[in-house]
């Protein structure tokens, strides 16, 4: 839920995204309204939490953010009015984004504004970010309102303006998640629009946005292409519908609460950040649809006698294995001594967060799809999905591959003597670890296996990737940091990292998962085309620098 402060602001989405958004970082349990009521209370916690601690003498110095019209309070909490202090500290500026959006000054400027309006407090609700109105007063939507909860692009979502110095700041350089469910980018953004499907075979070539005949078993296939799926549907309803289908086609709904399932899904895609490039719910998606493909097309449920809470872990884990991800990799945060890294003492610090979150959403009785799990069967699932997105860090990328790359050896040599010996034998000792080695190699391979899509798709994600990186590396320079692997812009050579990338990661990864299920054989196919494109586009470039040399 929202609050409607007062029924004239123009602007009044941004007073419910900065209460929901104190909510959120503060685990505030209270209701909008209680909010409202219990303002002091609110600021108080914020004065002392330590996320805002160093940041609290630097936020607006004078509280004159009210105007004589009453909507430019709201226009003038939301500008970004102290960037240039935040930029002068260094480890504070992980929490830019959401010191920005809790800006002290304005929740006490509503506090009075309240006590001297003696405004009346109603409330929204959300349906699939489509506010609706749940109040008398049909005239509060003004055009101003409306226009706001329009899906924006990439581009304008990502800018704002400072109101302090009227300088131009790139949202996507502040580094702490910000809740804004309303700002997804869309098929629009000029680096999607000119997508198109040039693969023959696949079943949405044909689609258009005014088709609704549109097959969703189609989701679990080895074609299906999420940036031409969000063409069809919007980039919005994209993720919650290709979850449900997942859960559908692997024959999960008997053992969920169906009837949460919705709710579940579309929280676990606000906590995603849609102004990521790269590790956004469109990732988590493709993500549970690779993962949901390998289970579909191979042998793997029947190999490795998984059973349906086992496929239920993989697919929780795959959709939610990047969830609060804010654009910037563990390197990142432990260098700068972010929260994230206190946090969880420099150890998988995003994906610890990722877990976290996880089962923070999936706890809520309102998306509590697995209530309907007796206690042990739960004890199961969740160390499954925590071992699983562990497995997601890429400085265990050795140790997955190793595990499993043993195992089949040991398989291969024993077969020479007895050819129906199991991969995975049930009356192993070790069978539940043997069974979650599987399944990490299957959630990490899918992490990252954009590079085993056909090109088309791989290069799109490549170049969202590759600029998500960029951006961390601006951020790292502006804060005399190292910039990390891959992340300067001004070295970066995108042909000949992905010929790397290919060579040392993917194939080596690929050619386990092949060599344990044959069946995935396509999946090294496309990684060596993929690695014939980039090996052409690297030539093309030495080509041209020697000819501008000569």
């Amino acid at each position: 839920d929202g609050v409607l402060a007062e029924k004239h602001y123009s602007n009044i989405d941004r007073v419910l995204r900065i209460l929901k958004q104190v909510k959120y970082h503060l685990d505030i349990t209270l209701s909008g309204k209680e909010l409202i009521k219990n303002l002091n209370w609110v600021i108080k916690k914020i004065e002392t939490n330590t996320l805002y601690s160093n940041l609290y003498e630097e936020i607006v110095e004078e509280d004159n953010l009210l105007d004589e019209e009453k909507t430019e309070f709201l226009e003038g909490f939301q500008e970004f009015s102290f960037v240039n202090n935040i930029k002068r500290q260094s480890r504070d500026r992980m929490v830019c984004k959401t010191a920005h959006t809790t800006d002290l000054n304005g929740l006490k400027n509503i506090r009075e504004l309240l006590k001297s309006q003696k405004t009346e407090v109603k409330t929204y609700k959300y349906d699939d970010h489509m506010l609706k109105n749940v109040i008398e007063e049909e005239d509060v939507l003004d055009s101003e309102i409306k226009r706001n909860y329009k899906t924006k692009d990439l581009k304008k979502s990502a800018t704002v303006q400072s109101g302090a110095n009227g300088k131009v700041e790139n949202a996507l350089n502040n580094e702490l998640v910000e809740e804004e469910p309303l700002k997804f980018e869309t098929i629009s953004d000029e680096k999607v629009i000119n997508f198109r499907i040039s693969n023959n075979n696949s079943p949405m070539k044909s689609m258009t946005k005014n088709n609704e005949n549109f097959n969703m078993n189609s989701i679990v296939n080895r074609n299906f292409n999420i940036f031409n799926f969000e063409s069809i549907f919007t980039r919005e309803k994209s993720f919650v519908l290709i979850g449900k289908e997942l859960f559908r086609a692997l024959d999960l709904m008997n053992i969920i609460d169906s009837t949460k399932l919705s709710n579940f899904l579309t929280d676990l895609r606000d906590k995603y950040i849609p102004t990521n490039l790269y590790h956004n719910e469109r990732h988590g998606a493709d993500v549970g649809q690779t993962v949901s493909c390998y289970l579909k097309e191979s042998e793997i449920i029947d190999v490795c006698f998984y059973q349906d809470l086992d496929v239920l872990s993989m697919v929780l884990s795959a959709l939610g294995h990047d969830v609060g991800h804010n654009g910037k990799n563990n390197n990142f945060h432990i260098n700068s001594g972010s929260e994230y890294a206190l946090t969880y003492h420099d150890r998988s610090v995003l994906e610890n967060y990722h877990i976290f979150l996880i089962f923070k959403i999936l706890n809520r009785p309102e998306n509590n799809i697995v209530s309907v799990l007796k206690k042990e069967e739960y004890t199961i699932l969740r160390k499954r999905i925590i071992e699983s997105v562990l497995a997601t860090d890429m400085s265990f990328h050795g140790k997955v591959l190793s595990n499993v790359k043993n195992k089949v050896f040991n398989w291969t040599e024993l077969k020479k003597t007895n050819e129906d010996e199991l991969f995975i034998n049930p009356s192993s000792k070790t069978f539940f670890e043997e069974q979650q080695e599987i399944i990490n190699l299957v959630i990490h391979s899918a992490d990252i296996s954009h590079n085993t899509k056909p090109f088309v798709m791989s290069e799109k994600w490549t170049e969202f990737l590759t600029e998500e990186f960029h951006l961390q590396g601006d951020t790292e320079k502006s804060l005399n940091l190292a910039i990390s692997f891959l992340c300067d812009r001004t070295t970066s050579n995108v042909p000949k990292s992905q010929i790397g990338f290919i060579n040392f990661v993917i194939i080596p990864t690929f050619e386990i998962v092949v060599e344990t299920f044959p069946s995935l054989e396509y999946l090294m196919v496309n990684a060596k085309k993929n690695l014939s494109e980039w090996e052409i586009m690297h030539k093309a470039q030495e080509n041209k620098a020697v000819e501008e040399n000569k």
